[in-house]
């Protein structure tokens, strides 16, 4: 083999190694199907957040919307304080499949910028369980 075959065959192979993309893609999200729309929080015990499938946020919760486009609607406190009446808002962030069952959200909140990983405990079309890391 020639010395430009052999540089022209390794270029090759190492533009298509820089190429490929490590983010989640839609054949990644189809074992993800069950998370996608929005989830109002149920319950808190032991380290596991409890939420149930709804067609809209509930004014007095919090909650997360997952989208298939890799988007979220986190809706939390409005604000720092966590005294009762609390005051919720809809913050917009994304969302990532960083390994099996687990996920990675990036998303904005009152105080600027978050991101937090959670675990994949349960997942069906009524109920889900995280365990926030």
């Amino acid at each position: 083999m020639n010395p430009k075959s052999f540089f022209m065959i390794l270029f090759s192979i190492l533009m298509l190694c820089n190429c490929t993309d490590n983010n989640a893609t839609n054949s990644d999200l189809q074992n993800f199907n069950e998370i996608i729309g929005i989830w109002v929080q149920l319950d808190y015990s032991d380290g596991i957040y409890t939420y149930q499938k709804s067609n809209a946020f509930a004014a007095d919760r919090p909650g997360i919307e997952f989208r298939t486009d890799f988007t979220l609607i986190k809706r939390q406190n409005a604000g720092w304080c966590g005294t009762p009446p609390i005051a919720y808002a809809n913050f917009d962030g994304t969302w990532e499949i960083i390994a099996d069952q687990r996920i990675e959200l990036i998303y904005n909140y009152w105080g600027g910028l978050d991101t937090s990983e959670a675990e994949i405990i349960s997942c069906n079309n009524h109920l889900l369980e995280l365990n926030w890391n």
